[in-house]
């Protein structure tokens, strides 16, 4: 939630000076990779984080007691 407020106040603060200034299109396209690749990092973090819950649940029950 908190990326996701973050990734809204750096869109707002772009499109504000977007409007004020001129961004040659290399610069909008600069910007909205960076958005995706963030995204994409963000995904892949919470599916790291998926999965050591999941080996930490497993760890934790013991079939053999």
């Amino acid at each position: 939630m908190a990326e996701e407020e973050a990734t809204f106040r750096v869109q707002k603060r772009f499109n504000e000076y977007d409007d004020g200034q001129a961004i040659t299109k290399k610069n909008r396209l600069e910007q909205e990779y960076g958005q995706f690749a963030m995204k994409i990092l963000e995904a892949e973090v919470d599916s790291i984080l998926c999965l050591l819950q999941l080996a930490n649940a497993t760890s934790i029950v013991d079939p053999s007691s």
